[in-house]
């Protein structure tokens, strides 16, 4: 039987943010026998079947960008996919995306370079949010270089979002760092004590690939 790949990409939200990267990948897994889904095998004494997810998410974030590839050992077009693994997937868990892969790609955890965080924050009376944000990263060694872009977006007068793109890989001819989420949220949580600010929410929004330098979803460069 011809083996056929495809990417799709789903959500984690919900109660299923504290689990870990290797339970979410059991999850999807069974789903994916639940649904008669049938995955190519690897070949050895412990066959697995062939299913390679994207970068973990920290856990107790909230995500709405993982990705998987699965190689399947059937003729399935991808939107059947999406609708046989969804019905087996709780709603904290949904399949939002899913294409066929033409052709050959790089693996998930090569290719993805950027990782884009968002949080909701309020009471920011107290703050002049870009000058006063920059000024607080300057002294902060662990992150320097580890931050691709970084943006507010006014939702009201006293409501905002932090939109963050860290780097989730060392890129040739360019000086930065992986951006490690743990170690920045523990700084945020300071800054928002020194400044009375609440973070509302916060979540892992999108994933990003480089192409030409510029970033591309995973599924946009199928």
């Amino acid at each position: 039987m011809p083996q056929k790949k495809i990417r799709f990409k789903f959500t984690k939200t919900g109660v299923l943010q504290y689990l870990s990267h290797l339970d979410i990948a059991r999850m999807m897994l069974r789903a994916l026998a639940r649904a008669d889904i049938r995955a190519a095998y690897s070949q050895g004494f412990n066959p697995k079947p062939k299913v390679n997810f994207s970068n973990p998410t920290p856990l107790g974030v909230e995500s709405f960008a993982e990705y998987a590839d699965i190689l399947l050992a059937e003729h399935l077009g991808a939107q059947d996919f999406q609708y046989k693994l969804n019905r087996q997937l709780q709603k904290a868990m949904q399949v939002a995306e899913a294409k066929t892969v033409p052709g050959k790609c790089k693996s998930l955890m090569a290719d993805i370079a950027l990782v884009a965080y968002r949080f909701k924050l309020s009471n920011l009376k107290n703050m002049d949010r870009k000058a006063d944000m920059q000024n607080w990263l300057e002294d902060k060694k662990e992150l320097q270089n580890t931050i691709y872009r970084m943006a507010f977006y006014p939702l009201d007068q006293n409501l905002c979002l932090l939109k963050l793109y860290g780097y989730a890989k060392i890129l040739k001819n360019q000086n930065n760092g992986i951006f490690k989420y743990n170690v920045f949220y523990d700084y945020m949580k300071d800054m928002a004590q020194e400044y009375s600010i609440k973070i509302e929410s916060r979540a892992k929004e999108e994933m990003f690939v480089l192409r030409e330098n510029k970033p591309k979803t995973p599924l946009e460069v199928i």
